[in-house]
Parts: C-alpha cells; structure tokens; sequence
C-alpha cells in the first residue's frame, strides 16, 4: 500500500443553534442570572425613552443599556432608594416617566437616577396595573380583591371597587385594561364589566355585563379594536367591537389551532402582524392566524427558551422580542434568525419522523429527509408526507425505517439506500427493492446499503455497502400499470477486497463513494481510501497519512467532495478535514 500526503486545513466554525421549534427557526439569546441580572424570575419588561430596557424580577430592578446591566436592590432605609423587593409591575406614564410597582408605588428620576416613593396605604400588593387618559394608575390590592386607583395629580390612593355600586358585593375584582376608546374592563366574579371612564369622571356610571365568562389572565387591543383575551381554561376569546360580544377563538378548528385548553398568560402582536402567546412554551402565529412555531425549552440546546413558563412578553422599539419566564430572561432578534429548523414534534403532524437526520435531497422545491423512512416537506405548501415501513403490506420497502442515502433517477424514480436499496416512484405508486442473494454475484453485495451516487462524468450508479462495492449494470422497467411493491430487475457487478491482489478495493467494509469529474471513483472506508480507475479497472489505495514527525496515521473516511477548482476534500473521523495533494501524488 502506498502513502499519500495530504495539506491539513484547520477550519474554526462559530456554530448559533437553533432553538425549538416546529417550522420557523426562532434563536435566542439567554440571559440568566449569575451576577448578571438580579433574579431569573421574571415579572414584567418595558423601555424606557432612553432604549434602555428595564426588567422587573422577584429580587430586584435591571437596566440594560445594550451592553451592560445594572441592578437596583431594595434600601429602603434611603429616601431616594428603591424600596421594594419584589418587583411585579412596570409602567410608562404619559409624561415618559418610569413607575416600579410592588407593595408600593416608585417613579424613578432618571436625571438624579433615584426612586420617589410612594408608600401604599392599603398593604397589598400591586398586580395589574394601567393607567386611563388622566394618568391615573388603575391596580389591583392582589392579596385583598381590590380595586385601587392612584392619582397622580394629588399623589392620593383610593378604594375605587368600595365607591362602584356593581362592585361593592364582588368578592374578587380583577382589573383586564383600558382599551383606547377609555373603557376599563374589569373581572368580577366570573362576570366581564365594561366601564367608560370618561363618563365615570363626568360622574355617570356608564358600564355593561358580560354574563358567565371565565377567569381571564391577559388582554390585548388589536389595531381595529378588538380584544384578545386570554383564558385560564379554554384557550383564548375575542371581544368583537361591531357586535358588542365575546366569542370563543381557539376552540374553533383552523383558528388558531393547536391552542386549546390551555391557560394563557401574555399576549403581543409584533411589527411583522406575528403573534405571541405565552401559555406551555410560547406559540406564534402568523398575521393569518397560522400556526408557525411552538417554542420549548430544550435542556440541550442553550438557545431554546429558558423555561415553558413565561410570564411576561415584550417588543422593544428595534423590534427585538423579549421573553421574561420563571428561569430567566432572552431574546429573540428577527434579523439575524434566517434559518428555518424542521424538527420531530409527536404533538404536530407538520413535522419530521426523527430528529436523527442521515440525508438530505431537494428537488422542485421538494425537500426530502432520511429520518425514520422517508419525509417529504413541500417547501411552498408546508405539507409533510411521511413514507415508513408497512409490514403488512410491503414488508421489503424501507425495512426499519433505515435510509441511509438519497439519490435521484430518471422518469420521476428515486434511489434509496438502508438496508438493502430501493427504486421508488411516488406519484405512480412504484416501489422496487434489491437485496443480497446468495451465490449470486449479479446482486447488490450486503443487506447494509450506506449510500448511493451517480457518477457525474461515467453517468453510472455507485454503491457503497458492508460488504463491499457495487456498480449497477442494467436496470428494466416493470410495465407502467403495475403498482406496489415488487423485486428490482436489476445487475451489478461486483468489487470484492482481495488480500492476494494489491489492487482490489482496500477493504469491504465502505462508508462513503464519490466520483469526480474526471471520472475517478473514490471510496472511502474504515481502513482507508480507495482510487478505483474505470479504464484500467484497479485500485489504488491509501491506509495512511504521514504525519510531521513521518508516522503514519491511520485514515477513516467519512464523506469526500470535489470544489469547483478540482480540488478533493477528505472528511475523516479524529483527523479533521484533509485536501488531497494532486501535485504530490
């Protein structure tokens, strides 16, 4: 055996992964805490006029200016100080100033960078705020069923649920927001009240009831004026402006699907019409109300979402999304995510077989995928068909689901390669299978097919098996009517490692096979790599590299491809990736 010299190429690769999801690829940055923000449990985010984004925990107040963060802790002993802990609330008052919410009220002076504080006289904690058209603050007392207000002109708070007649014998009063028409909308025992506010101000109690709703966590106006809300029990529900009623949205098919039964917590529509909505993970829907990705964390990949519980959702003013959940902060940059993820998900049939992916075909916007058996994704529709393998009715077609290549062929067939090889023709209802028999050296040369390649200047069909390699030599049509599946009409001819002929191929034992334009055909194998000449019909073979010391190291060889200039690249196991040397051969 003789010895080639190769010219090693170090390649560094800076590799952002994927976060999960079913079909549009979202990659997040994370930020948890650890001397970087004050807590992972995230409660609210907002900018500021500045940029900065302010980020509310259960142990303090960040500020991230777009490189750094500063953290502001309870001190209470200082009059200028920040005096909560537990921070669940943020607010931009009309004025452009910042308010913390916790037990107490605190409006941050961003000239001085200090905190006014406003102590609550009621001792609840604040949940729930919104401030109305005057810039009064509008809140619940949580631990009390309160209805509170703030007023920021005389800086007094007031029980405003004890002064409204249809609320005085409500035992737990939820404020939902204040749509832009000035209307509070408030949870009261179960019950949905509509209150104007302007009126309410005039001194007129102008309200209506929806009757028998349920338990509602979040409210979002849309650009026409309806109202998103979502349901602790039975998805979400939209209040229709033009019929003045609420409708159930997630438990009508096509709407929103798959979000059913499931308690919703956040909701925002970004800039592209994409909305968010935090529930189990977060689902995105397109402007149509298509399903796009459901996001969940993922332990193994550090750009999944920190946590499946979020609790608050933000589009900052460049159009960053950012996820507050119970494990810690991230965000998601639309600019730099252009790649789309295809994943299994068992939950969602717009998705792979496996997540262990051994090849890869595209054809006429077609993508095709090795997975368990055979995915077909049509890249303009989103429609997956999945091919696997039938017992009952066609036990020699994908045996165990194992595909190891993809190859195209001629009259709309496909070749695949697993355990044995197979010709399919999908639109005629063809599938065609070779397997190895017994003394009978026209047939493929082992049950373990790894891959199939037709050679771009011979025009023949390579494969690449356990036990050896073969060439195929005819092939015959069955007759176009007939359908199912049957044994391939199909000759090969044979190359068997031979000990006793230097230049047979150099191992049986294949894992990969490639012709160049030349009509050279390399083989690479677990003990080497093989040069088979098609007009002088041998081998020539190389076990080894030498390395700068003039040891010999072993080769395997794992996949070999041809640049535009010629060149051939090696990708081995342990040895990186290696460039043949044409000039030292």
């Amino acid at each position: 055996m003789s010895t080639r010299k190769f010219k090693y190429c170090l390649f560094l690769l800076l590799i952002h992964f994927i976060v999960h999801a079913q079909n549009k690829v979202m990659r997040f940055n994370r930020i948890i805490s650890n001397n970087i923000i004050s807590n992972n449990s995230i409660n609210e985010i907002i900018q500021d006029k500045y940029g900065f984004i302010w980020i509310a925990t259960s142990n303090g107040l960040n500020r991230f200016d777009g490189y750094n963060f500063k953290i502001y802790k309870n001190k209470s002993s200082h009059e200028d100080e920040l005096n909560e802990t537990v921070i669940r609330e943020l607010l931009i008052d009309k004025q452009q100033n910042l308010w913390v919410f916790g037990d107490n009220l605190n409006m941050y002076d961003d000239q001085k960078d200090i905190f006014i504080q406003y102590t609550n006289p009621y001792k609840a904690a604040i949940t729930k705020v919104t401030n109305d058209y005057k810039d009064n603050f509008w809140f619940n007392g949580s631990n009390t069923g309160k209805l509170l207000k703030f007023d920021q002109h005389s800086k007094k708070f007031s029980d405003i649920g004890s002064q409204i007649s249809f609320l005085k014998n409500t035992a737990n009063v939820i404020i939902l927001g204040i749509d832009k028409s000035d209307n509070i909308w408030i949870q009261a025992d179960y019950d949905i009240f509509r209150l104007n506010l302007r009126k309410y101000y005039s001194g007129i109690l102008d309200y209506k009831c929806f009757k028998k709703q349920y338990y509602y966590k979040c409210f979002y106006e849309e650009v026409n004026h309806d109202i998103l809300l979502g349901n602790d029990k039975y998805g979400w529900y939209k209040y229709n402006k033009i019929s003045d009623s609420i409708i159930l949205l997630s438990g009508k098919k096509g709407i929103f699907d798959p979000i059913r039964d499931e308690q919703i917590i956040s909701i925002i529509v970004d800039r592209n019409g994409w909305t968010w909505i935090a529930t189990f993970g977060i689902y995105v829907f397109d402007k149509n109300g298509k399903l796009m990705s459901h996001l969940i964390n993922n332990s193994f990949d550090q750009t999944s979402i920190p946590n499946n519980n979020s609790i608050t959702l933000f589009e900052d003013k460049s159009g960053l999304i950012w996820i507050g959940t119970e494990n810690g902060l991230c965000m998601y940059n639309p600019e730099v995510n252009k790649i789309d993820h295809y994943i299994y998900n068992n939950t969602y049939p717009k998705s792979l077989s496996s997540n262990n992916i051994s090849c890869v075909y595209e054809k006429d916007n077609n993508l095709w995928v090795g997975d368990n058996g055979i995915t077909r994704i049509n890249l303009k529709t989103n429609e997956y068909v999945h091919y696997q393998y039938q017992v009952k009715t066609m036990p020699h077609i994908f045996v165990g689901n194992s595909i190891t290549s993809i190859c195209p062929s001629e009259n709309g067939y496909m070749f695949f390669t697993g355990i044995g090889l197979y010709r399919v023709n999908f639109d005629k209802g063809i599938y065609e299978y070779a397997f190895p028999e017994k003394d009978n050296k026209s047939s493929i040369t082992d049950w373990v097919a790894w891959q199939i390649h037709k050679g771009q200047k011979s025009g023949k069909y390579w494969v690449a098996t356990m036990g050896g390699f073969n060439r195929i030599e005819n092939i015959k049509d069955y007759n176009p009517e007939r359908k199912g599946m049957s044994k391939m009409q199909i000759t090969f001819k044979q190359f068997i490692h031979d000990e006793k002929n230097p230049n047979s191929l150099i191992t049986n034992s294949l894992c990969t096979i490639f012709e160049d334009k030349n009509g050279l055909v390399w083989v690479g194998s677990d003990n080497g790599l093989s040069c088979y000449n098609i007009t002088t019909d041998i081998f020539k073979n190389y076990t080894s590299i030498l390395s700068e010391n003039s040891n010999k190291i072993r080769i395997v060889v794992k996949s070999i491809y041809e640049d535009h200039g010629g060149e051939i690249w090696i990708g081995t196991e342990g040895l990186g990736l290696l460039k043949l040397d044409n000039k030292k051969e």
